[in-house]
């Protein structure tokens, strides 16, 4: 069975599906990964009902399921500031003007 940081994406079609997911699920989480380990790229906030996630399942097979796993890791937590007008962490880099305004990602 499942453990409560589980969950699958089913797949009641004939043929392979790639399909954006919208799911809640209760708990404090902030990554995903597939049955296989791999990082799922994934949009997620947390309020008062859990963890709301946005992902693209890839690859669901026809008649079939993928298992993912919910994850707190503090490392996707972090950020630095690298220098005056740049904030950074693992996924993106965002610089600043003079004024506080957003120059590039």
């Amino acid at each position: 069975g499942l453990k409560s940081n589980q969950f699958a994406v089913w797949n009641f079609l004939g043929w392979n599906v790639d399909s954006t997911v919208s799911f809640c699920m209760k708990g404090n989480y902030n990554s995903l990964t597939d049955e296989n380990g791999n990082i799922v790229p994934v949009y997620s906030t947390i309020d008062e009902n859990g963890t709301h996630f946005i992902f693209e399942a890839a690859h669901i097979p026809a008649y079939g399921y993928r298992v993912y796993t919910a994850h707190l890791t503090q490392d996707e937590m972090k950020s630095s500031i690298s220098s005056d007008y740049v904030l950074e962490n693992k996924y993106i880099k965002a610089q600043l003007d003079d004024n506080g305004h957003l120059v590039s990602i």
